[in-house]
């Protein structure tokens, strides 16, 4: 303020304000609260109050508004009134000035006591800024100054006005198991976690299933909000996740089951998209990938011979091959006449194992052998082999030899006689040896 003769003449008061309306406000309660995007109109109000003397005109009126860093002027949106000679917009700050011209007594204007005074307005559109964190205060500072016609220069103490910026911080996380078997059922968990200080309001989380697995329309469940789509292939969520210091998480589970070729993994990938403010949307999107196994073994079982005579020695070999898409262990072969063949063994995708079994057949046999063996879930898989051996006795003098290696050379019609004559020449040979006597 200044004076004349050692009398105070006059002094500014500021009523600095903003005129769009808050959507919330901050946890003291003592400011409005705007979201990242929002548009803010600042009000400027200069009264210059005449305390006492003559009066005193006006003139050389500066204004200048600092913007914080986080609010980015509208270009062009500036008023003032009267028509300031000049303005400025110099990075963050704005300068106003009446330069000459003398401001005239006026009316006084709302919420302004009533008094001798000249006034002056100033009004200006920022915006915040996208990259403001979450749970901020911008203060935006205006200070002025004039010169009284008789006097000098004088500069008047600043006025602010505060405001507090919130955002939602969203994340999305998206779990399923690693490994599973195919033909399992497991669950899509999505989780979405707001740990901002604004509510995350229009989210909508679209989930496209892959080929590989298996929904089953109208089963996903949520903790809050409502599901749009839910079919056999796309999941659509929309709701609202709340801020930190209330409901912030909410899960969503997709049950599926799994369905793929072998060697075949299944990956799965989820996006939302969450609106703030009109003006801004925020979005991420989270993937896992789940490895689905498809176990199996094979076995093949083969005699050295199918037919022998009684107290033939007969060797048996066993082929075990992993045909499945992942690893093998304790694996073993059990045969339900010999029992245990082998086991603790471990088989790689594609390997095969050889053994061999020699046993000395007295009688026909008829076994099966089962080869196991456990994959990296402790899933056990299995395969069976038979065969069948058949064993033949020994006529008296044992030329059934001849008829069980030569049989095969006789037409089915012929058998019947060529078996005849064999019976006749054996049993002729034997009577034979029994009336022989022995030499002196």
């Amino acid at each position: 303020m200044c004076s004349i003769g050692g009398v105070h003449a006059a002094s500014i008061i500021y009523t600095k304000m903003h005129d769009t309306p808050s959507t919330f406000t901050d946890p003291t309660a003592s400011f409005d609260g705007y979201t990242t995007g929002a548009n803010i109109r600042y009000l400027i109000f200069l009264n210059v109050t005449l305390s006492s003397g003559s009066v005193v005109a006006i003139t050389n009126l500066t204004t200048t508004d600092t913007l914080p860093v986080g609010l980015t002027y509208v270009s062009g949106s500036q008023l003032s009134d009267p028509p300031a000679v000049s303005f400025s917009a110099v990075g963050q700050v704005l300068t106003w000035n009446w330069s000459s011209t003398t401001l005239s007594t006026v009316v006084n204007p709302p919420n302004v006591a009533a008094g001798v005074f000249y006034e002056a307005t100033v009004e200006l559109n920022a915006t915040i800024d996208s990259t403001v964190p979450d749970s901020t205060y911008l203060t935006n500072t205006a200070q002025s100054s004039y010169n009284e016609v008789i006097t000098h220069v004088l500069s008047q103490p600043g006025t602010s006005d505060t405001i507090w910026v919130a955002r939602p911080i969203l994340n999305i996380v998206k779990q399923a198991p690693a490994v599973v078997e195919n033909g399992s059922s497991f669950n899509y968990v999505l989780t979405l976690n707001n740990t901002g200080h604004l509510d995350a309001t229009g989210v909508n989380v679209s989930d496209s299933l892959p080929s590989g697995v298996m929904h089953t329309a109208g089963t996903s469940t949520a903790s809050s909000g409502s599901f749009a789509v839910d079919n056999g292939t796309q999941v659509v969520w929309t709701g609202t996740v709340g801020n930190v210091t209330g409901s912030n998480v909410v899960t969503l589970t997709i049950p599926v089951t799994a369905n793929t070729p072998p060697a075949t993994s299944v990956t799965n990938s989820a996006n939302y998209t969450a609106y703030p403010s009109s003006t801004e949307f925020i979005n991420a999107s989270a993937t896992c990938i789940t490895q689905v196994l498809h176990p199996s073994i094979s076995l093949t079982k083969v005699p050295s011979a199918t037919t022998v005579a009684n107290g033939t020695s007969v060797t048996y070999t066993y082929n075990v091959t992993n045909t499945g898409d992942t690893p093998l262990s304790s694996v073993s072969i059990t045969d339900s006449v010999f029992g245990s063949i082998v086991s603790g063994q471990s088989l790689g995708v594609g390997q095969s194992l050889q053994f061999t079994k020699m046993v000395t057949l007295t009688a026909t046999t008829a076994n099966t052998a089962t080869a196991s063996g456990v994959d990296v879930l402790d899933t056990n898989v299995s395969a069976t082999a038979s065969a069948v051996v058949t064993v033949y006795a020994l006529p008296v003098g044992g030329y059934a030899v001849a008829l069980i290696e030569t049989h095969a050379l006789f037409p089915v019609g012929q058998w019947v006689i060529y078996f005849g004559i064999v019976a006749l020449f054996g049993t002729m040979l034997s009577l034979r040896k029994r009336t022989r006597k022995p030499k002196h």
